[in-house]
C-alpha cells in the first residue's frame, strides 16, 4: 500500500503541491491526471525517493519513505513518459554505459551488466540495438536500468 499525506513542495515561490493526500492499495492502479504544470511529476518523483517534500509524509507498506529508503527501493518502480534508453546503442552498452555512469571500472560493469540483463530477461539481446527490441523489451530495459546496474535493485 502507499499512502501519502499532506505532501508539499515548493520551487520559490512555485508551489507544486499543496497538501496532496493519496492513498493506493496493494493491486490497485491508478492515473494522475492533470494539466501541465500540476505537480503529477513532482508527486511521482517524491513516491520515488528523488526527491524530498518540503512536509508531509509518504508511506509504502507501511515504512515511512524516508526514514528508510532502502527498506522500500525495491517496491518502488517507475516507467517514465520517455525511456532513457539509447536505441543507437546495444542492450549491453546501455547497462554498461549506466555503469560508468555509476562510477563503476570496465570489469565490474561488465559483468554487473550481463547480470542485470539476466535479472530483465534480456540476456539473449545483449548485442541487440535497443532500435531493434520490442517496446516491451525496451521497457524491461528502462526503469531499473540506473539502480540495478549501481546495485541498488
Amino acid at each position: 500500500m502507499l499512502a501519502a499525506s499532506g505532501v508539499t513542495k515548493s520551487y520559490g515561490a512555485i508551489e507544486a503541491l499543496r497538501g496532496v493526500d493519496l492513498t493506493v492499495q496493494a493491486g490497485q492502479i491508478v492515473s494522475l491526471l492533470g494539466k501541465n504544470g500540476a505537480g503529477k511529476t513532482t508527486l511521482l518523483s517524491i513516491i520515488a525517493g528523488l526527491i524530498r517534500p518540503d512536509s508531509g509524509t509518504v508511506q509504502i507498506a507501511g515504512i515511512d519513505r524516508f526514514a528508510s529508503p532502502d527498506s522500500v527501493a525495491s517496491m518502488v518502480g517507475i516507467a517514465p513518459q520517455d525511456t532513457g534508453v539509447y536505441l543507437v546503442l546495444s542492450v549491453r552498452e546501455n547497462l554498461e554505459f549506466f555503469g560508468e555512469l555509476a562510477g563503476m571500472g570496465r570489469r565490474e560493469r561488465r559483468a554487473r551488466a550481463v547480470e542485470v540483463a539476466e535479472q530483465l530477461g534480456l540476456d539473449d539481446m545483449l548485442d541487440r540495438r535497443a532500435s531493434a527490441l520490442s517496446g516491451g523489451e525496451v521497457r524491461r530495459l528502462t526503469p531499473r536500468v540506473p539502480c540495478c546496474i549501481a546495485h541498488v535493485c
